[in-house]
């Protein structure tokens, strides 16, 4: 368990020392983001607040219910529903090398995620796959339109760990779509 937790830290440190210098390394153009904002997303229901530290920095926190879907090598194809809560640290960045306004915090961007998924709701091994804790590194795309609209795309890598797996490392992928409360 010790180890698990160093190489967890290790993950994130790492994370975010690669978000701070390559989104330094764009800070060639001002972005201006909004104070904070909460979305209602539909795909994978749930709430997401984004919180402005910086003219390009944000940190995310969301929760709701996340539907995964992976392979097994002892149980094959499987898909589960579980309740997840996460915390993002994002670093804004211009799309082209002219001034791009990235307003209502529409943009591309490199961070680090932190998230805790509970036991799962549903899915055929529900009792075998417990908690699970993971960090990694992530790219994405937001993009807020009038309506008050939001596209998210999100891949990355991350280190998890369950009680029942152990540590291991896996692709993540999220796709959003929501609607701008405030």
């Amino acid at each position: 368990m010790h180890y698990m937790k160093s190489i967890l830290k290790a993950t994130m440190i790492i994370s975010f020392l690669l978000t701070a210098t390559c989104g330094h390394a764009q800070d060639k153009f001002s972005v201006e983001l909004q104070k904070h904002s909460l979305t209602a997303n539909f795909l994978s229901p749930g709430l997401q607040y984004e919180a402005k530290l910086s003219d390009n920095k944000s940190v995310v926190v969301s929760g709701g219910l996340s539907a995964t879907a992976g392979w097994s090598g002892f149980n094959g194809f499987i898909t589960t529903v579980r309740p997840f809560l996460s915390t993002e640290y994002r670093s804004y960045y211009s799309r082209k090398t002219q001034k791009k306004s990235l307003q209502s915090n529409s943009g591309n961007y490199i961070g680090g995620i932190l998230g805790y998924q509970f036991n799962e709701l549903t899915g055929e091994y529900r009792s075998t796959f417990n908690n699970r804790l993971m960090g990694g590194a992530v790219w994405g795309i937001q993009r807020r339109y009038q309506s008050n609209l939001q596209l998210g795309v999100q891949a990355g890598l991350v280190m998890t760990y369950d009680d029942y797996f152990g540590i291991g490392g896996n692709a993540m992928a999220r796709v959003q779509l929501g609607w701008i409360i405030r």
